[in-house]
C-alpha cells in the first residue's frame, strides 16, 4: 500500500513540474524581451591593432564601438588610449550612443582572465576633450575595469546654463 502511495505522489509531482515547465517556456515565449542575453558578439583592442588570434581586432576604442551592434562587449587590453573622436564640437576618446559593455584589464595573449589591477587600461583625453560621451535614449553601457584620465570640456558645452561639465564623463539622455 505504501509503494503505491509514493508511485501516485511521484506521478502526481511528475504532472505538476510539466506543467510547470510549459508555463514558463509559453511565458517567455510569449515575451522574449524578458530573457537577458549574452553579448551578441566580442570585440578586442590593443594599442597596436595586434589581438593574437582574437578578432575582430581593433587598435582604437572608438573603432569597436563604431562596429559593435547594440548589446556587444567590448574588451580592451592593457595600455594609454590617446586617439580623440570629434562628433561635431564634441571631442572624446569614447562617443557612444548604444547599448555596449567595455571591459579593460586584458592582455592580447589572454582575453579570458580580466584583471584591471595588473593590467591598467586608461582612457587618455590629453586636455583635448571629455574622456567619455554617452548619448542616447533607452541605452546601458556598462564600463568596467577602465581608468579615466586628462578629460577637459572646455568649448564642449552641455551644463545647464552654458557652462563646460563633464571632463571625465558626460552622459546626454535625449527623449524619443
Amino acid at each position: 500500500m505504501k509503494n503505491q502511495r509514493d508511485t501516485n505522489t511521484i506521478i502526481r509531482y511528475s504532472k505538476l513540474l510539466k506543467s510547470l515547465v510549459t508555463f514558463v517556456f509559453l511565458l517567455t515565449a510569449a515575451n522574449p524581451e524578458t530573457i537577458s542575453a549574452l553579448p551578441l558578439s566580442t570585440h578586442y583592442v590593443t594599442t597596436d591593432g595586434n589581438c593574437g588570434s582574437a578578432s575582430p581586432c581593433y587598435s582604437s576604442i572608438q573603432d569597436a564601438i563604431d562596429a559593435a551592434s547594440s548589446d556587444d562587449e567590448i574588451r580592451v587590453a592593457a595600455g594609454d588610449y590617446t586617439q580623440i573622436t570629434t562628433v561635431g564640437i564634441l571631442k572624446q576618446v569614447a562617443y557612444i550612443t548604444k547599448s555596449l559593455t567595455i571591459k579593460g584589464g586584458y592582455t592580447s595573449t589572454d582575453w579570458e582572465n580580466q584583471d584591471p589591477i595588473s593590467n591598467v587600461v586608461n582612457l587618455n583625453a590629453q586636455t583635448q576633450g571629455r574622456v567619455v560621451y554617452i548619448q542616447g535614449p533607452d541605452i546601458s553601457v556598462d564600463l568596467n575595469g577602465l581608468t579615466m584620465s586628462y578629460g577637459k570640456a572646455n568649448g564642449q558645452g552641455g551644463g545647464s546654463s552654458g557652462g563646460d561639465v563633464g571632463g571625465g564623463m558626460y552622459m546626454h539622455w535625449m527623449p524619443q
